[in-house]
């Protein structure tokens, strides 16, 4: 639909390229959800805490701890507030990966 909708010329908004990121992390489709977010960077759209919990939480599905604490950071460089479920996911990945070091190290931010 996402394609449909730029080949078409409608260009969407925040809240479009968010849920169709949303439902790349649901199915724990890292990938797919971080090149959306960069897609949409690329578009001049500004993304929310919820896109950037949403590719955080598809990275944690994997384990994913390195490029989900990146996209963390990415999001507090960009005066964005995390929600608890942010870090709950960053932690998740990295006990997930084997770290409880880098997980604990998150608990005491």
């Amino acid at each position: 639909l996402l394609e449909r909708m730029l080949s078409e010329g409608l260009e969407p908004y925040v809240v479009t390229f968010s849920s169709v990121i949303a439902a790349w992390a649901k199915h724990g489709d890292g990938e797919k959800a971080e090149a959306l977010l960069e897609r949409m960077l690329s578009k001049g759209l500004e993304p929310n805490v919820v896109t950037f919990t949403s590719v955080i939480a598809a990275r944690a599905k994997h384990g994913d701890g390195e490029n989900a604490e990146a996209l963390l950071e990415r999001m507090l460089s960009e005066g964005l507030e995390p929600y608890v479920v942010t870090f709950s996911s960053v932690i998740a990945a990295w006990a997930k990966h084997g770290d409880g070091e880098k997980a604990e190290a998150l608990l005491e931010r």
